[in-house]
């Protein structure tokens, strides 16, 4: 019969929980990078703009979200989790779509590396 030592097991149960914490903590490094979006809906006289990530189901980190315009200067933080499908809603700006334009930029932080989109929203002639 084949039997371990006490500190023999819990050696072999550290390094199987460091591997496994490693692959872990790595599953986004290996995958592709995160999607940061910016998604725009008009609703008559008003714009909704709202961030967006899609990456690794469980993966947790920051952002900040902010929308500026001739009048407006609008800024979101917070911490977010993705759901189980990856997804996590990441701040959401209703503003007039009477013709100005808006300048919006969304920064995702996970495990120190940012990650970022921008893009300019309204009125564009």
């Amino acid at each position: 019969m084949f039997s371990l030592s006490k500190p023999l097991l819990a050696g072999t149960i550290a390094v199987v929980a460091a591997a496994t914490a490693w692959t872990t903590t790595d599953t986004l490094a290996n995958d592709t990078a995160p999607n940061c979006q910016i998604e725009e809906t008009s609703r008559g006289s008003a714009l909704s703009l709202n961030g967006a990530i899609s990456s690794v189901p469980g993966t947790t980190g920051t952002y900040s979200f902010s929308v500026e315009g001739t009048g407006t200067n609008i800024r979101q933080r917070g911490r977010f989790t993705t759901d189980d499908h990856g997804k996590a809603s990441l701040g959401s700006v209703l503003l007039g779509n009477s013709g100005a334009v808006y300048d919006a930029r969304l920064t995702v932080n996970i495990r120190g590396k940012a990650f970022e989109c921008a893009d300019r929203f309204g009125d564009l002639i």
